[in-house]
C-alpha cells in the first residue's frame, strides 16, 4: 500500500487493493462487497470513516442500499409481519440515513439531502401502494405505526413539517393496536422491526446543530414518549 493513497482490500474485488480515490473501482468492489454480508459492509464503511472518507463510506452505503432496495414497492414492505423478510426495508431506509449522515459529515449537504429525500420517497412509495388493511389485526395496526413513524423520522432529516403529520398518524395507529391487544403492546414496542425504525434516529440526529434535550426519550420503548419528543425537532 502506498502511503500516500488511501487504499483497502475488498473481498469480492479480486484479491487486490483498490484505490477508494477511484470513484469507479470503488463502486465495482462495493458492488461485490455488497453480495458477501452486511457484516463486511459495515467493516468497510467504518474503514472508510476510520481514514476520514466520509464520502467514498456514505457511497458505500448508497450504492447498497438502492441494490437492495429493487424497482418498485407494493405496500407488502410495511404490512406483512409473518413473511420472513419483513423489515428488509425498513432496515435500508435506515442505511440510506446513515449514508445521508455521512455525506453531511464529508460536508456534501445537497447530496446529503438528496439522500435523506430519496429515504422519504421511498417510504411514501410504500405506504402509497398499501391496497387495504385489515382493521382486526393489531399486527398490521402496530406495523402502520412504525411505518408513519419512519417517515416522520426521514422528514426530521430534511426539516420538513409534514413529519408532524406522519407522527400523529404513527401514534394514531400505535394507539389503535394497543386498545386492540394491550398485551401484545410490549412485544410490538420491542420487536426487532420496531428497533431498527427507533434507532434511525440516531445519524439524524447528529448532522443537527441543536440536539434534543432529553435525547433518551427519542429511544424509548413507549411510543408516545419517543414520537412526542421527535415532534419537538420539527417545532
Amino acid at each position: 500500500m502506498q502511503d500516500q493513497t488511501p487504499e483497502l482490500w475488498i473481498p469480492g474485488s479480486d484479491g487486490s487493493w483498490v484505490d477508494v480515490s477511484n470513484q469507479s473501482k470503488l463502486n465495482a468492489a462495493i458492488l461485490g462487497a455488497a453480495r458477501t454480508s452486511d457484516t463486511e459492509v459495515t467493516r468497510l464503511v467504518a474503514h472508510l470513516a476510520s481514514m476520514g472518507q466520509y464520502y467514498q463510506a456514505a457511497r458505500c452505503l448508497e450504492i447498497v442500499a438502492q441494490h437492495r432496495l429493487g424497482l418498485d414497492f407494493t405496500g407488502g414492505e410495511l404490512l406483512e409481519y409473518q413473511v420472513p423478510g419483513f423489515g428488509d426495508f425498513h432496515a435500508v431506509i435506515r442505511t440510506m440515513l446513515e449514508a445521508g449522515a455521512l455525506y453531511h459529515k464529508a460536508q456534501r449537504e445537497r447530496t446529503a439531502d438528496a439522500t435523506f429525500r430519496r429515504a422519504l420517497l421511498f417510504v411514501e412509495e410504500a405506504l402509497r401502494n398499501i391496497s387495504g388493511l385489515d382493521r382486526v389485526d393489531n399486527g398490521e395496526l402496530a406495523c402502520l405505526g412504525i411505518a408513519f413513524e419512519l417517515a416522520g423520522h426521514c422528514c426530521v432529516a430534511l426539516d420538513d413539517s409534514d413529519g408532524l403529520d406522519y407522527y400523529h398518524a404513527a401514534q394514531r395507529y400505535w394507539g389503535q393496536a394497543a386498545r386492540m391487544r394491550p398485551e401484545a403492546l410490549f412485544q410490538w414496542s420491542h420487536h426487532p422491526v420496531t428497533q431498527v425504525v427507533i434507532h434511525c434516529l440516531h445519524p439524524v440526529v447528529e448532522t443537527r446543530k441543536e440536539r434534543p434535550s432529553d435525547p433518551d426519550d427519542l429511544f424509548a420503548a413507549d411510543y408516545m414518549t419517543r414520537i412526542d419528543t421527535a415532534k419537538r425537532l420539527l417545532a
